[in-house]
């Protein structure tokens, strides 16, 4: 996923096809941020700053992925494990819920 969405390298900001703003090595946006628990957040830090410095950050963004596979994955029954990411990530919490026309990140390997 991270070769798809930046060629694997952190190049700042962009508007997804949702009109989100995704940063980083993931495209990650704020809704995923908050949903993954704002990983690497202090008390004290602003959520746009933590989250833009959070998707700047492979090990911080890849693990926000993780975890919101992990969240979702209950309504991905049946689909491989790369295919749950990859629906979660594009679609959001409903994302295997939803068609799954736009490419298959799964076959790139």
């Amino acid at each position: 996923m991270c070769d798809a969405d930046s060629g694997c390298v952190p190049k700042g900001c962009s508007v997804d096809q949702n009109n989100r703003i995704g940063c980083g090595y993931f495209r990650l946006n704020i809704y995923q941020f908050r949903q993954c628990y704002q990983p690497g957040k202090q008390e004290d830090e602003d959520e746009e700053v933590a989250w833009i410095k959070c998707a700047e950050n492979y090990t911080c963004s890849a693990e926000c992925i993780r975890v919101l596979g992990s969240r979702f994955r209950v309504k991905c029954y049946g689909k491989s494990d790369c295919e749950t990411l990859a629906r979660i990530h594009d679609g959001g919490a409903n994302g295997c819920r939803d068609r799954y026309a736009r490419f298959s990140l799964c076959n790139l390997t």
